[in-house]
């Protein structure tokens, strides 16, 4: 789900991220997107810990 306009520069590299995301799901964790923030929006933001595999860019949630 993307709950707005996206714009995807680097679709192999995002299809490489569903493919990572779909292993994980399959271990029954939650997967979810996102990106380093710009600027600050006044939203909360998720901290990432240790790496989770497949893939470097896999993290679990250290918190919320």
């Amino acid at each position: 789900m993307l709950p707005a306009d996206h714009l995807i520069q680097d679709v192999s590299g995002f299809h490489k991220a569903i493919q990572s995301a779909f292993v994980l799901a399959q271990q029954n964790k939650l997967v979810t997107f996102g990106i380093i923030p710009m600027t600050a929006t006044g939203f909360g933001y998720i901290e990432r810990g240790a790496t989770l595999g497949p893939g470097e860019h896999s993290f679990e949630v250290a918190r919320l």
